[in-house]
């Protein structure tokens, strides 16, 4: 235990070293700024509907019958590594989308980088207001851990960081199944290779519903779903367990609220087995006591690689199905986490293995995350909520809400946006307008900003009942289409007299 202690620390000291050599970000993670917005006008303009508000974007929900979602099988280990691959083959790109059920497969250095490592791995903090739990400190008895602990339940996903971790229900053409995995841009998640494809031929997902903080049949943060899916030809062609990693494109940019963890590789073997990790995810297999509604953390060091497949890394203790698709993550104080390897399989008793990133890998899921990025600035709203003012009838509240930069660009000025009152999720310019409003913000790329509506007045003509209230950006960005609050993003208001 001490030559093991010893070496840690030595590695400790060479981090400086490694985070140059490797390709983790240095810098602080992106937080969430607050502003307050300025009234403009409430005067209240009634909408005229045109009988067509076009399509309802952001539309989510759980899975009416989650007891019909089954633990994805584990892949099985290879026998021996006998066998010879051509890594650059095996590193090629598969995008895949379900909507056309077309496959694309690319040359991974045909994902030209675009913008600079350090957005290609950032990581944020998400939506503010919800600290740590107990059980994510910087582990004080470190030194003292020969693998893995025991699992932990966590029991308020809704705080950082356990919301970044999500929970995914996916359907196959043999059956729907459930995985986990985590969020590594506003938009996207990272899980294992299985859980987007079954493998050497078979088929893909035909959807993903991802969801972050999942606990107990809810999802404080919405449902986002699958829009398209990478994996490499290891995986998708060859079934090859050491290219076992997947990644998934969301419809929503549900991180911009919980966060998400920057990502990283390393060549250096030896520092996988004396850095600190931390794994949470959802096993799921009844036969071992697992219901798969509940987030389970645990964290420390791996114990070798695996011999016949060089790619995975080992720890003596076991996982369970479900647990796929989880990330060994790395928490550098001051400058975030970020996600090194992705749970893969397990034998159920003694050990789990997770397959690590090489720098091919992190290049292509780096540049693919990058490529939907607009080139100048996009504004969009998320995430409303309102808070009545005080005891009264529902008809004056705050408003608060997130402004999400997805761009790649950085944008400072003054955003002038407007609040309608809805009968439906679908927030549009036929709906009925009650205020305007400005703000002054500053923008980096990927970046939010929470804006702080001090008071917004439902008018004495809406009958009491339920609304949604929404806002719509006003400004000439990349995308005006995704101007509006809609869908899960609007906020519901009750009206009581």
């Amino acid at each position: 235990m001490e030559k093991k202690t010893c070496i840690r620390v030595a590695m400790t000291f060479l981090l400086l070293g490694f985070l140059i050599s490797g390709a983790a970000s240095a810098a602080e993670p992106l937080q969430v700024v607050r502003v307050t917005a300025t009234i403009v006008d409430q005067t209240v303009v009634a909408g005229i509907r045109s009988g067509d508000e076009g399509a309802t974007r952001n539309v989510g929900a759980l899975p009416e019958d989650l007891s019909g979602y089954a633990p994805m099988p584990f892949p099985e280990l290879p026998l021996s590594s006998s066998q010879t691959v051509d890594e650059a083959v095996m590193n090629s790109v598969v995008v895949y989308d379900p909507a056309s059920g077309e496959e694309k497969v690319l040359d991974p250095a045909a994902l030209s980088g675009q913008f600079g490592s350090v957005f290609e791995t950032i990581a944020s903090l998400g939506r503010q207001g919800s600290g740590l739990s107990e059980i994510d400190a910087e582990h004080q008895s470190q030194d003292s851990l020969a693998t893995f602990t025991n699992m932990t339940a966590v029991g308020n996903t809704h705080a950082y960081p356990w919301r970044v971790l999500t929970k995914l229900f996916m359907t196959f053409p043999d059956g729907r199944y459930v995985c986990s995995g985590t969020m590594i841009k506003p938009g996207y998640a990272i899980t294992a290779g299985h859980c987007v494809n079954q493998g050497g031929g078979k088929p893909w997902a035909s959807t993903i519903q991802v969801v972050p903080g999942y606990r107990d049949g809810w999802a404080p943060y919405g449902v986002a779903n699958s829009v398209s899916m990478l994996a490499f030809v290891g995986w998708v062609t060859h079934g090859n367990i050491d290219w076992d990693i997947g990644v998934i494109k969301l419809d929503r940019n549900i991180g911009s609220a919980v966060g998400w963890h920057g990502f990283g590789y390393t060549t250096n073997r030896n520092w996988y087995l004396t850095t600190l990790f931390n794994n949470g995810g959802y096993p799921a297999e009844s036969a071992y006591g697992f219901t798969g509604r509940t987030l389970y953390y645990r964290y420390g060091y791996n114990d070798g690689w695996v011999p016949d497949a060089p790619h995975h890394v080992y720890f003596l203790k076991p996982s369970y199905g479900g647990h796929s698709g989880s990330s060994e993550y790395v928490y550098y104080s001051g400058r975030g986490r970020y996600v090194y390897s992705i749970l893969s399989t397990s034998d159920r008793s003694s050990f789990t293995t997770c397959a690590t990133m090489d720098g091919n890998q992190f290049n292509a899921i780096a540049n693919w995350t990058a490529t939907s990025a607009p080139a100048s600035v996009d504004l969009t709203p998320l995430f409303v909520s309102v808070k009545a003012l005080g005891a009264n009838d529902g008809r004056q509240m705050e408003m608060n809400y997130l402004a999400h930069n997805t761009s790649s660009t950085a944008w400072s000025g003054t955003v002038n946006a407007n609040v309608y009152l809805s009968d439906n999720e679908n927030i549009s310019t036929s709906d009925t307008l009650v205020q305007r409003h400005a703000f002054e913000a500053s923008f980096a790329p990927w970046s939010t900003v929470e804006v702080t509506v001090p008071l917004v007045s439902i008018p004495a003509s809406a009958a009491p009942g339920s609304y949604y209230l929404g806002v719509i950006l006003d400004l000439e960005d990349d995308n005006r289409m995704n101007n509006d609050s809609d869908g899960q993003d609007a906020g519901r208001v009750v009206v009581v007299n």
